[in-house]
């Protein structure tokens, strides 16, 4: 089971602020007084983390819910304005966490969406291709 550790019993989303799947996770958290934890299954954890699921509080019940992205961009700036805040995101968070077990999924789940993405756009028509604001997906590494 993995487990989600929230900063107050009055569990909110962004009130998570340690997410484990394994005993090794877990021991990077050194003071866990004060912390409510909630178990949830690993397919959640693995969902809530790959961006296919996440977090809805309702009190102090915690379920995961379909995560709907919009797929569709304003235009190519716009784009890479997206990219480079995720990439900050990314970065930041394995930052702070530089022996976390998860990096190498991470970054190989970026690449398996980037691929996809990239698959997508190659199977274009031409003409589609052509239209504006429609650009081919770039690798992005993760640091």
């Amino acid at each position: 089971m993995a487990k989600l550790f929230f900063s107050s019993a009055n569990l909110e989303p962004c009130g998570c602020v340690h997410a484990t799947k394994t005993e090794a996770d877990e021991s990077y958290i050194h003071n866990k007084e004060g912390l409510t934890v909630i178990e949830v299954s690993d397919s959640d954890y693995d969902n809530f983390f790959d961006g296919t699921s996440a977090i809805e509080c309702n009190g102090n019940n915690v379920s995961f819910v379909a995560n709907t992205i919009d797929e569709t961009q304003e235009n190519e700036e716009e784009y890479k304005i997206d990219i480079a805040s995720f990439k900050s995101v990314l970065s930041n968070a394995i930052t702070r966490k530089t022996n976390h077990s998860k990096k190498a999924e991470a970054q190989a789940l970026v690449d398996a969406e980037i691929q996809a993405a990239q698959a997508a756009w190659d199977a274009q028509t031409d003409e589609e291709k052509a239209e504006p604001n429609n650009f081919r997906p770039s690798d992005i590494t993760l640091p």
